[in-house]
This record gives C-alpha cells, sequence and structure tokens, in this order.
C-alpha cells in the first residue's frame, strides 16, 4: 500500500528489489562511488573553514597515516576493524544485529590484562595465551548467552547485547574503583588500569613487524570466513537462516541451533578484535571514554563492505587512515578540531553507507550509450519527417480543468469525449511510427507518454461528469452494505450449518452490491487508472528495447566497419 502510494509504478520497486542480487563487482563501484562523492562534499566542508582539502587530506593520508612511526598503529588498528567487522558481518549474515561488540571486545581485553599483569611468574607468552584463550572464551559465553535469550526467550537482540554493554562496563567500573577488591589491575590514575611496560613485550610486539604479522592474520582469518560463507553447508544454513526462517525450518535447518551459534561465534571473533586492541594497541585499560568506540565504528564498515569478509579489508584499511589521520591534524598547523573532523569523517562515512544508491549508477556506460545515440541518428534524429507531425494539438481544456481544480461544465462533455478520441487516434499514429524506428524515438517517446497522461485525465473529467448522478446511489450502497452486512446477535446460537448459510448470502449480498456498483459506474476511475498505469509501463518497456536495439545496432555496424577497414589494409 505504502508503495503503491510513493510510486505507482512497479518497475521501480522491481529495480529496487534487484539491488540485492547485483554482482560483487557493481557492489564494489557503487561503494568506490560513495566513497568519492563523499570525499568531494567533505572538499567543500574543508573549504568553508578557509582550509585547503587537498592540503588536509595530503597531511592526514601521508604525513600522518602513512608516516613511518605511524605505520604500526595503522596496521594494527585495521587488523581490528578486520576482525569486529567480520563479527558484526557474521550476525547480519543471519539476520542478526551484534551491537554487542563493544562490551564483548571490553571484557576479553580486560580479562586478558587481569591475567598478563597478575601473573608475572609465568613465561609472557603463555599469559598471553591464557589471556587470549580466556578473553575470547568469555566473549563468546557472552554471545552464546544472547543467543540463548534470543532462541528460548524471543528476546531481540539488540536490547540484551545493549545491557549486557553495560553491564560489562559496571563490571570493569566496579574493578577499576574498588577498594575492598584488589586484584592488580588499578593504577593510580581515576579509572585506568596498570599499562604493559615489562621489557619482554616491549621488545617484541610494539613492532612494525609484529603489526604485520597480527595484519596477515587478520586477512587469512577474512578468506577463511569468506571460504566458510561462500563454500560450505554451514555458511549456506547462516545465509538461509538470515533470509528466510521459515524457508530454514522446511529445508531441515534448527534456527535456534543456528541462532545460538553464530551470536557465540560473533562473540569471540569480537573477543579477537578486544585482545589485540588492549593488549597489543593500547597495552591499558581506561574508562575515561567509555567504551571502545571501534566496537561501534565497526558497523559502519561491516555494511560498507556489504557484509563481505573479503571487502571489510579494503574498508577497514580506509576508515582507519581516515580515523588515524584525522586525530592529529592539529600537530601539523591545521587548526580543524576534533569534533570537526569527526563530521567530516562522518560524511564521507555517511555517503559509504548509503553506496546502495549509486548501484546503478555508471556513468562511463551512460556516456558511451549516449554517445551511441547520438550517432546512430534514429533516436534523436528529426530529418527523417516533419517536426510538425510531432507537434501536439493544443487542447480547449487547460490543466487547471485536467486536474480537477478547474471543473469542467457538464454541457463540454461531447468536447471533452471528442478531445480524448482525437488524442487516442494520435497516439496510434505515433505508435505505429515509434514502434517501426522510423522517425525520432525519444521524442515521439515523450508524445505517447504526455498524451498516455493527458488521456488519463481527460477520461478521468470525463467519468466523474458521466457519473455525477450516481453519487447518491453509491453512498446508499456503501451504506446499505455497511449497515445489513453484519453478523446479529444471534450468530453465536447458531449452528455450523446456519453459520455457513448466513455467511454464504453475506457474499451473495456483496457480490450483487458489488455488481450494481459496478454497472453504476463506482470501479470506473479505479479502472481508468489501472489502465493509464499499465499503458505507461508497457511504453516505457518498448521504449526501453528500442533504445537497447538502436544502441546493439550501432555497435553491430561500427564493428563491421572496422572490420571492413581492417579487411583493406
Amino acid at each position: 500500500m505504502i508503495k503503491n502510494l510513493i510510486n505507482p509504478f512497479p518497475f521501480f520497486w522491481k529495480k529496487i528489489d534487484k539491488i540485492s542480487a547485483k554482482s560483487s563487482s557493481e557492489k564494489i563501484f557503487s561503494t568506490l562511488w560513495a566513497i568519492f562523492f563523499g570525499i568531494l562534499i567533505s572538499f567543500i566542508f574543508i573549504r568553508s573553514f578557509g582550509y585547503n582539502p587537498l592540503k588536509v587530506y595530503n597531511t592526514m593520508f601521508f604525513k600522518i597515516a602513512f608516516a613511518k612511526n605511524e605505520i604500526r598503529n595503522l596496521l594494527l588498528v585495521t587488523s581490528i576493524f578486520v576482525f569486529a567487522s567480520i563479527a558484526i558481518a557474521i550476525s547480519f549474515k543471519a539476520g542478526l544485529f551484534n551491537i554487542g561488540v563493544p562490551g564483548q571486545m571490553m571484557i576479553s581485553g580486560v580479562i586478558a590484562l587481569i591475567i598478563y599483569l597478575n601473573l608475572t611468574s609465568i613465561n609472557i607468552y603463555i599469559r598471553l595465551f591464557l589471556g587470549f584463550f580466556l578473553g575470547i572464551l568469555t566473549s563468546g559465553v557472552l554471545g552464546f548467552l544472547v543467543g540463548i535469550l534470543k532462541s528460548f526467550l524471543r528476546i531481540n537482540e539488540v536490547i540484551s547485547t545493549i545491557l549486557i554493554n553495560w553491564i560489562v562496563y559496571y563490571i570493569t567500573k566496579f574493578l577499576l574503583t574498588s577498594t575492598s577488591f584488589e586484584i592488580g589491575f588499578k593504577s593510580n590514575s581515576p579509572l585506568t588500569s596498570q599499562s604493559i611496560s615489562d621489557a619482554a613485550f616491549l621488545s617484541v610486539f610494539p613492532t612494525r613487524s609484529f603489526s604485520i604479522i597480527i595484519l596477515f592474520l587478520g586477512l587469512l582469518f577474512a578468506f577463511l570466513i569468506w571460504i566458510v560463507m561462500q563454500k560450505t553447508t554451514v555458511g549456506l544454513r547462516i545465509k538461509i537462516v538470515g533470509q528466510n526462517k521459515n524457508a530454514a525450518t522446511y529445508a531441515g535447518i534448527n534456527n535456534k541451533t543456528m541462532t545460538i551459534s553464530t551470536m557465540t561465534l560473533s562473540g569471540i571473533i569480537s573477543g579477537i578484535a578486544g585482545f589485540i586492541w588492549y593488549i597489543f594497541y593500547k597495552r591499558s585499560f581506561t574508562l575515561a571514554n567509555g567504551m571502545p568506540r571501534e566496537g561501534f565504528d565497526a558497523i559502519l564498515v561491516a555494511l560498507l563492505a556489504f557484509n563481505s569478509p573479503l571487502g571489510i579489508i579494503p574498508t577497514s584499511f580506509f576508515y582507519s587512515t581516515l580515523t588515524i589521520g584525522a586525530s592529529r591534524l592539529q600537530n601539523h598547523s591545521i587548526l580543524l578540531n576534533q569534533e570537526t573532523m569527526q563530521i567530516v569523517i562522518g560524511i564521507i562515512i555517511y555517503l559509504s553507507a548509503i553506496s546502495v544508491i549509486f548501484i546503478n549508477f555508471k556513468p562511463i556506460r551512460w556516456t558511451l550509450n549516449f554517445w551511441f545515440l547520438l550517432r546512430s541518428k534514429r533516436f534523436f534524429d528529426t530529418k527523417t519527417q516533419k517536426l510538425a507531425f510531432l507537434k501536439l494539438e493544443k487542447s480547449n481544456f487547460s490543466n487547471l480543468n485536467l486536474i480537477g481544480i478547474k471543473k469542467i461544465k457538464k454541457e463540454k462533455i461531447e468536447t471533452l469525449n471528442y478531445e480524448i478520441t482525437n488524442l487516442e487516434k494520435k497516439k496510434n499514429e505515433y505508435l505505429a511510427v515509434f514502434l517501426n524506428e522510423k522517425i525520432n524515438v525519444f521524442k515521439l517517446y515523450l508524445n505517447i507518454q504526455k498524451i498516455n497522461i493527458k488521456l488519463y485525465f481527460l477520461k478521468k473529467q470525463s467519468l466523474k461528469i458521466k457519473n455525477a448522478d450516481n453519487v447518491l446511489l453509491w453512498k446508499k450502497i456503501k451504506l446499505n452494505i455497511k449497515n445489513n452486512f453484519g453478523i446479529d446477535s444471534n450468530f453465536k446460537n447458531k449452528n455450523l450449518h446456519e453459520k455457513l448459510a448466513f455467511f454464504e448470502s453475506i457474499a451473495q449480498k456483496k457480490r450483487l452490491a458489488n455488481q450494481e456498483l459496478n454497472s453504476s459506474g463506482y470501479y470506473d476511475l479505479r479502472n481508468n487508472f489501472n489502465a493509464f498505469k499499465q499503458q505507461f509501463i508497457e511504453q516505457h518497456l518498448q521504449f526501453r528495447a528500442l533504445k537497447v536495439k538502436i544502441i546493439n545496432d550501432f555497435r553491430t555496424k561500427k564493428n563491421l566497419k572496422s572490420d571492413k577497414i581492417k579487411e583493406k589494409k
């Protein structure tokens, strides 16, 4: 109903519905176009502050993000976004929304830090392994809990994950502020843990080489997840559950099991991201800025990549470059504050997140096709016939008359019908030439659609005049249907046969009433609109088919000419 109100043409909605079936290359190009337009708009925004956008972006990318001393951070942040975004994407594939990634990252990092900072007598690698294992295990348990709540208690995963986020937050705050519970985690700074500062750790892990290894593992993990999602029955099951739970049930897939396992897997992957974030990147924990924003930003990265594990890799790198570059601009004599740069990043990411609107944006193809149409001398050419043939006669009725703002007098019904007849003849003439491609196809198409629209409004006004005397009759019939076709008070006391007979009599009365309404012209306006809509769509599809045919014919002729030239040479 809403679709019909917004746009009465079903082919428009069919195009929107086909977006999900687009190829990967089309999705990639749509994302690139979205990023391009986002950067273009951000150029204008930065320029409004009096700065050179090229200088700002050059500083962000080459002097900050790609600087030698920042490469390590860039690679680590990219790795974190890869893992966190994959966690989001997997849940999206299953029709779930794991907004609990920040909390799962936090709990994993906190547990890993507690283990590392307390078990100082154990080998550093064993401490890291224990912290990693217990951290991702705990985050997986949180995901498992969300899956249980969703599957058995039907609690929406968004609500449960948000609440779990805050539970994790306040547990961590208790560990950092409690004076009665000391586990060797707090530091002298408020809401901040101790930092990892032992020489054995600093000599190995905060290096560019180790960051490259972490990034390589992230890329390998993304590739493995892609294989699982695309080439295995597990991935197929996840996608089927996400697309249609009823179909999954009929296919023999246990929805509850898939929901629990997907949320658990998502939680484990979030835990990996949290481990890298707090152990290798931050090397400490602080609640000063709340939950890790990177967990929320991963949602944007996943959406930007259309939830593709392979697409997440470049989008993670792009977003990491933006965030790192924007964070230190003030150190390079560019006085754009952090809030302003967040707006700039927001513009780019917002355009990128709605990249689906660019899925059919193909300017190069459009330009080539337009050039072919110009050269073909059939689409826009007017030399083969006189332009007078394409001109429509002036109507006896103004636009105000046609749309009903200014009423047409009843005495002019004959003039109205005469004009309708003439327009239909003209339309048939145009269609004959249009389908034979003997004249300016584009101009003919516009005229045919103008006639369709004009005929619709003329017929509408004609039907209103014709059926003006039947309005009271329609009201009477509809009132009769409303008052007399209901269920009476004795209906409950009737047996089954009497109830069936009662409903049959009502159905018969409604059929007779509808026949009476139809014969008196009640449905004429609706039928007129449906006929107009059908003709409009039909002519539009014919126009598109002719356009494609003209382009293909021109290409064929061009190829034949080039082949002949080659043969002569």
